[in-house]
């Protein structure tokens, strides 16, 4: 993650932002490409904000005593959800391993075809969320995975149709110079970047929720 040196201890963020993405090479991600926020690479506008959820699974040990006691992390995930309000086919290619588009341009129609474990494309994709605040500076949320919850379309006369999705950060064999998470019980990492200009340290469970109209509480 990054954000913008402006931003302090008492900075309020507040509002949501957009969500960007490219298929991923394989190359190893010290910084968040810049090249990748730009209206070609928009997966959608979405609706309900967008959260980045991190935890931890610990495991304690202790004496039958109860007068020593040691806690370590044994595993760590990482995620973003979000609602994707804009789509098409396309949309639908990318938050499906099985889908499948074809197009034709004589007819002005494209059609998608999804299922069948043998059509997995096992792409990954570099995911960024972006929420700007000229205000205060922006913050910049990326990882690297693939939709994991499928899609679900809902068409109702009250309501748009919304497709709820939740990218996974996957894991990861390589070194980083930026702040990584690591699976401690089989020296993975995670492919889960977080850039602080300001070189400060993450702790803890955390998660960053943004929501149009609404603090974000960590």
């Amino acid at each position: 993650m990054s954000d913008n040196e402006k931003r302090t201890k008492e900075t309020i963020t507040l509002g949501s932002g957009k969500l960007y993405f490219k298929e991923w090479d394989g190359a190893d991600l010290e910084e968040i490409p810049e090249e990748i926020i730009n209206d070609n690479n928009l997966l959608g506008l979405i609706k309900g904000g967008a959260a980045l959820v991190y935890e931890q699974s610990p495991y304690e040990a202790k004496d039958d005593l109860g007068k020593v006691k040691k806690t370590i992390i044994t595993e760590e995930t990482a995620k973003i959800t979000s609602g994707i309000m804009t789509w098409n086919a396309r949309t639908l290619e990318y938050l499906t391993s099985t889908g499948r588009v074809t197009e034709d341009k004589t007819k002005g129609k494209r059609t998608i075809k999804i299922g069948g474990l043998g059509n997995q494309s096992r792409k990954s994709y570099i995911i960024v969320f972006v929420h700007e605040d000229k205000e205060d500076g922006n913050v910049k949320v990326m990882i690297v995975g693939k939709n994991t919850v499928g899609i679900t379309l809902t068409f109702a006369k009250d309501t748009e149709t919304v497709i709820d999705t939740e990218f996974a950060a996957e894991p990861l064999d390589r070194r980083r110079n930026s702040y990584n998470l690591r699976r401690r019980n089989n020296e993975k990492r995670i492919r889960y970047v977080l850039i602080n200009t300001n070189k400060t340290a993450f702790k803890g469970i955390w998660r960053l929720v943004f929501m149009k109209g609404k603090q974000k509480y960590v």
